[in-house]
Formats: structure tokens, sequence, C-alpha cells
């Protein structure tokens, strides 16, 4: 049996060339770290919120979450939330308060329903969520 560690670099080909695509490049290029690094972290969909998290904070704050499964290809950026909308999600009680033992796929359901969520000081925008066509 592989380790989960082992799945997840599985999907690195896959991210690969989806990384190729036009449209994705722009989604890469929008969570840009301050060397100009872009950090991706696949995920399983088993995955915890707790487990991106701390991945996010090793990256330096900013990544792109990618999910695939045999059918699917979902993926958000992640973003430090700005101190502004941070205080706007607060007053108008948008903050979504996801718990850190919460299921990556149950995250991403979540956001294909909003679109964009603020989570523990991030900025989670769905990007693509949808068959995976790898062409």
């Amino acid at each position: 049996m592989a380790t989960r560690d082992q799945l997840r670099a599985r999907t690195v080909p896959a991210i690969a060339r989806l990384a190729r695509s036009r449209d994705v490049r722009s989604t890469f290029a929008e969570v840009t770290n301050e060397p100009g690094d872009q950090t991706i972290i696949p995920v399983l969909p088993d995955d915890t919120v707790g487990y991106v998290l701390d991945r996010l904070r090793e990256a330096g704050g900013t990544a792109v979450l990618v999910l695939l499964t045999a059918q699917t290809c979902q993926i958000a950026a992640l973003l430090p939330a700005s101190e502004a909308r941070i205080a706007v999600a607060e007053e108008d009680g948008t903050v979504t308060p996801v718990h850190e033992d919460c299921q990556v796929d149950m995250f991403f359901h979540y956001l294909a329903r909003v679109g964009t969520a603020t989570i523990s000081r991030v900025t989670a925008k769905l990007v693509d969520h949808g068959p995976l066509q790898l062409t």
C-alpha cells in the first residue's frame, strides 16, 4: 500500500500537464510568492483543511490547491486575506467557520457553492471545478 505522500506524488504529472494549459497558467501566476516561486499543494479527497493550512504556512501563505481524482480536477487559489477583507467578512458574517478536521473534498464542495471563502486569515478562491480533461 502506498503512503499518502506517494499517492499525492502520483498526481504531479497530471498537475504538470494542467499547468501547461493557458487558462490554468494565469491562476498559477496570480499566486506567486515573493521570490517568484509558485507552490502547488496536491491533496487527496480525505486530506484535512488543517493539513492544507500547515502546507500553506510552509509555502509562505500563497499557493494553488489541487485535488485530482479519476474523474475531476478541482483547483483553488489560496492567498493571504487582507485586513480589509477580514474586517468586511467579520462585519457581514461571511468568515467561513471551517474546522481543521474538515476533509478537503467537502471544502471544495463548499467552494463550488460560494466561489470565494475567507478562512483562518486566508482567502480561498475556486478557480476550476469539473471533469478532468488532460488533453
